[in-house]
């Protein structure tokens, strides 16, 4: 991108920087993800995912410290199920299947539980869930 129009020439500095910004963020994710298509088909492996011997979450949240997946299945119980992160955000937890059994089963209640670097522990739904429904009587969610 070396020619610009008359009207955009004040502008050039800020294009090559975005160009560069872009060209950096391609790399760093063709590096870690292997292409923009696999990139683009995050939102199948993003939320509750169920996978050989356990069910499996990942919930994006950069500017989450801590995080936990909580509800029911665990007797809202977050320091058991801690999830780990990534350097982008990533946070992820594997819970194994007990007795051959969903370890979450159908219909439980459950929130994404992560903490602020100002210390607020905050719940919300899973961003990527698949399925859910609404208790009135309750600020939480059941998948």
């Amino acid at each position: 991108m070396t020619d610009f129009e008359e009207g955009i020439e004040p502008y050039k500095d800020h294009f090559r920087y975005r160009l560069k910004r872009y060209v950096e963020q391609k790399i760093l994710i063709e590096k870690y993800e292997g292409s923009l298509l696999e990139f683009a088909r995050g939102y199948l492996k993003f939320g509750l995912n169920r996978e050989e011997g356990g069910i499996v979450y990942w919930e994006w949240a950069h500017a989450a410290q801590e995080a936990q997946l909580i509800g029911d299945f665990n007797g809202w119980n977050g320091p058991i199920y801690r999830m780990e992160t990534n350097q982008f955000g990533v946070w992820r937890i594997k819970i194994s299947d007990s007795d051959g059994n969903p370890a979450i089963p159908h219909n439980s209640r459950l929130t994404f539980h992560f903490q602020y670097g100002n210390g607020v522990w905050v719940d919300r739904v899973p961003a990527c869930i698949k399925y859910a429904t609404v208790d009135p009587t309750r600020f939480l969610c059941t998948i």
